[in-house]
């Protein structure tokens, strides 16, 4: 049997990624992906699924699309000396300073600030992972001079295998019902978070309410700075609608851009990483502040993008379980507590326990059902709520948008994967934008 260094098993964002950092060390490598693409480089091809693989592998770079119980792993697992992902095939091919970011919401926020704050303070520092750019490509940028941190988006999909991912830093933001259906518990799913955790040189920051998962998964000695928006005795809190370091408050929240109590929590775990690496004088850095006041999320995370007859109308595409639908509840409902929202939930199901919208569901006037899974929302909500089933996603939009009556919020915000009407959740905005756009005369 012939042998290679490296197998680079899925040729997505991540794969591609790996392909230029293994061509950039000039290590051996061959490509395998599940779809025929003739654009393959290297490709093992022809290949059949059922047949042994052609080659033995030092290392299989594998993409975290492939998951548990695929023929292809088997195969792979057969051939191959050991198993990793692409973030860990990069990080082991480079001494560049780490930060990393995980949690079940706010990982790109989070990261895209902390990118920012960094930048801020003087670093030529650059987002990578889960954000959608490969890290072997910020390896790449590294080593040629250009970049001098990365900071890290990391999915639960992507430590499963992983026994430890070297950070300087590491930030586990949050903890709440998703991918159950790939990690099989919740208590799994926190163990695979915790991974990164533990993986920290130098600190760990952490929402201070995770109180179980911190005694049961956390295993290093390194410092821990804790932040909350709700519980005034984390390290970094909001009080008064300041945020504030060891009661002393610091910054006017109501000045950022960012808007939302689960937005005071990003900010605070992004300053946490911060002050981690270059100390607690970056509080008062007047870039840094500023860098804080003036960032903005990108598209389809609570982005209200229209408002017209007094109606407003929000893309939060990217809330794809109930934690991040609360968050977003929470920042629309009525000052005066009066129903004011008009919610579309519903989607591709990840076995989220979708009870833990019914504490948030006061200021919901009437919820649009959609998608594969909008009888199981019915019926965990059933009695809550005012619900219509409409079947599917284009239908829910164009019926929310003509049931809307001024002071109003028309919300996308759907608790669910979107894979069973669109590509990403990024398509599935944008159609709900195109639609409200077209109902609304705008």
């Amino acid at each position: 049997m012939d042998h290679c260094e490296i197998l680079i098993a899925g040729y997505g964002v991540s794969g591609k990624a790996a392909v230029r950092l293994a061509a950039f060390l000039k290590k051996s490598y061959r490509v395998l992906d599940e779809k025929e693409q003739p654009e393959l480089p290297d490709a093992l091809a022809p290949w059949n699924a059922a047949d042994p693989l052609p080659c033995r592998f030092q290392t299989a770079v594998l993409s975290p699309g492939i998951r548990a119980g695929n023929p292809l792993l088997k195969q792979i697992e057969a051939a191959s000396d050991r198993i990793i992902g692409e973030l860990e095939f990069a990080a082991e091919n480079t001494d560049c300073p780490l930060i990393g970011i995980t949690g079940t919401n706010g990982k790109t926020t989070t990261t895209e600030l902390t990118t920012v704050l960094f930048q801020a303070a003087g670093e030529a520092a650059e987002s990578a992972g889960n954000i959608g750019a490969g890290l072997s490509d910020g390896v790449i940028a590294h080593k040629n001079g250009s970049v001098d941190r990365l900071i890290v988006e990391i999915s639960s999909f992507q430590l499963e295998r992983a026994e430890s991912f070297p950070v300087e830093v590491a930030a586990v933001l949050n903890l709440a019902s998703d991918h159950v259906d790939r990690h099989g518990s919740m208590e799994e799913y926190a163990r695979v978070k915790f991974v990164l955790a533990n993986s920290a040189r130098k600190a760990v920051v952490l929402n201070i309410n995770l109180i179980r998962e911190r005694e049961m998964f956390l295993k290093t000695d390194v410092p821990v700075i804790t932040f909350s928006a709700y519980d005034e005795s984390a390290d970094l809190t909001l009080k008064n609608g300041w945020i504030c370091w060891h009661g002393k408050p610091f910054f006017d929240f109501h000045s950022a851009a960012l808007k939302g109590r689960h937005n005071a929590e990003n900010m605070m775990a992004a300053l946490a990483l911060l002050v981690a690496e270059k100390g607690e004088q970056m509080f008062g850095n007047i870039a840094v502040l500023d860098a804080l006041k003036n960032f903005a999320p990108d598209h389809h995370r609570a982005e209200c993008f229209l408002e017209k007859n007094g109606i407003r109308y929000v893309d939060d595409s990217k809330a794809t379980n109930p934690h991040a639908v609360n968050a977003a509840l929470e920042m629309f409902r009525s000052a005066d507590g009066r129903k004011n929202i008009l919610l579309l939930l519903g989607g591709l199901d990840k076995d989220m326990n979708f009870k833990e919208l019914i504490p948030y569901l006061g200021s919901v006037k009437k919820i649009f059902l959609a998608g594969e899974c909008r009888q199981k929302v019915a019926s965990a909500l059933a009695g809550y709520c005012e619900m219509e089933d409409c079947g599917d996603f284009r239908s829910a939009a164009r019926r929310m948008c003509v049931e809307a009556t001024p002071g109003d919020v028309v919300l996308l915000s759907p608790a669910t994967a979107s894979m069973d009407e669109f590509k990403n959740y990024k398509e599935r905005g944008n159609c709900f934008k195109e639609i409200v756009r077209e109902v609304a005369g705008a």
